[in-house]
């Protein structure tokens, strides 16, 4: 700068700590890329990883259970629907695990439909009668198509998204409770907004056990190891549900069963 006597200041600034930082913050960010893009490989490759085995496993029961390898006993047919149903829920819990994991990597395919909500929530209760009443509960399912209408979505993974929630509030409902499940349509702050409510008397969860109830796993403080802190069925049905624009919500007190509401534009 020139300066009224006629001499010049030079002001010399050292932006050798500003280039490292500016540097190390380009080599994290191109790990982080590095680390995305292995992520999905990782998850391309464990669903086909686990899903091979698997099919084979049940499959080869399946033809034992037809008798292609010779006559069973009695106590044969019993280990072999043991296997059978063991395979139905590995089958499961992997496409759970796939679910979540793409889900929170922002890669998980949705389907754009026009979906029957209460057909599709009926179908899922009908195909839990069983369980329903082998575990001495009543369920009372409330709605009609023409009162809730369609939406556009993904029908298998709104599936089960309702079906983590019907699920849960199974579980967690000693025998002689009661479920209900409502399916309904509002107008919230102007918009046409359809409802799935999940409802048990259970005996609810304190105000700790509800916080932490859609978390799922959690990383360590040190991050070296994973704390399991619920199942993995409400953490998936929240991400499902808000991946198709909606929110889930819990409520519940200790001895007064847990609510689990869905709303859906």
């Amino acid at each position: 700068m020139p300066l009224p006597d006629g001499n010049g200041l030079l002001t010399v600034l050292d932006i050798t700590d500003s280039q490292k930082a500016e540097e190390a913050l380009r080599e994290k960010n191109a790990a982080l890329v590095e680390a995305d893009q292995l992520k999905t490989r990782f998850l391309a490759n464990m669903s086909y990883e686990f899903r091979t085995p698997l099919t084979s496993i049940g499959g080869f029961a399946e033809l034992l259970e037809a008798g292609l390898g010779g006559d069973l006993s009695e106590s044969g047919h019993e280990y072999v629907g043991a296997i059978l149903s063991s395979v139905e829920r590995l089958s499961e819990q992997i496409e759970t695990v796939l679910d979540l994991s793409q889900s929170e990597a922002g890669l998980l395919p949705l389907a754009k439909e026009e979906v029957d909500l209460f057909a599709l929530v009926r179908k899922l209760v009908t195909a839990r009668a069983n369980v329903i009443d082998a575990a001495g509960l009543n369920l009372d399912l409330r709605g009609t198509s023409g009162a809730v209408g369609r939406i556009e979505g993904d029908p298998k993974r709104l599936a089960r998204a309702f079906g983590h929630l019907i699920d849960n509030a199974i579980a967690a409902t000693p025998r002689g409770g009661r479920i209900l499940v409502e399916v309904s349509r509002h107008r919230v702050k102007g918009h046409d907004v359809a409802r799935v409510v999940v409802s048990d008397n259970g005996p609810g969860m304190d105000r700790a056990t509800l916080a932490r109830a859609l978390d799922g796993l959690k990383l360590s403080e040190d991050g070296t190891a994973v704390e399991r802190r619920q199942g993995l069925g409400l953490p998936l049905a929240r991400q499902l549900i808000e991946a198709h624009g909606g929110h889930l919500e819990l409520l519940s007190e200790p001895g007064q069963g847990t609510a689990a509401i869905a709303e859906l534009l």
